[in-house]
């Protein structure tokens, strides 16, 4: 028996791609049918670009600075959300700084992700990043981070 199967290309607008099948039976055709698209969608996701940034610097004591950023970050045409991930260690070993994230939104600075233990991941909708980093002690510190951006 030969099946009808016409599939439509994926439609990343809706998530999905359209299947039309021309036998009376579909219900045997459902599962396979939604495992298709599931694997189409997941495909699509991974064609997210990722962008991975190395960045060192000094902070002097008792003071904050932006590691990294301010950056603006668009979705691309097959993305959903914005992933960032960043971390941070002392380049002389013991405590990291102080690291969190921030979004710009109407004009202000927000923090929308601390990082305790010196890594912060966030999921979050497109906009301007920076990655802030504070020296709480009375000497200054050399630091390293990466930050990863998906979208």
């Amino acid at each position: 028996m030969r099946k009808n199967l016409r599939m439509y290309p994926f439609d990343p607008d809706k998530g999905r791609a359209l299947i039309i099948y021309s036998e009376k039976n579909t219900m045997n055709k459902l599962l396979p049918a939604s495992l298709l698209t599931l694997a189409v969608a997941s495909q699509a996701e991974a064609a997210c670009m990722t962008l991975d940034n190395r960045y060192s610097g000094a902070i002097p004591a008792n003071e904050t600075v932006t590691a990294y950023g301010p950056v603006t970050i668009v979705n691309g045409p097959t993305c959903s959300s914005v992933v960032i991930r960043s971390q941070v260690q002392s380049a002389q070993g013991g405590p990291k700084p102080t690291m969190w994230i921030e979004k710009l939104e109407n004009g202000q600075w927000r923090k929308v992700a601390d990082a305790p233990g010196g890594s912060a991941s966030l999921i979050t909708t497109p906009g301007t990043f920076q990655i802030r980093h504070r020296n709480e002690y009375p000497v200054p510190r050399v630091y390293s981070g990466n930050t990863v951006i998906t979208r």
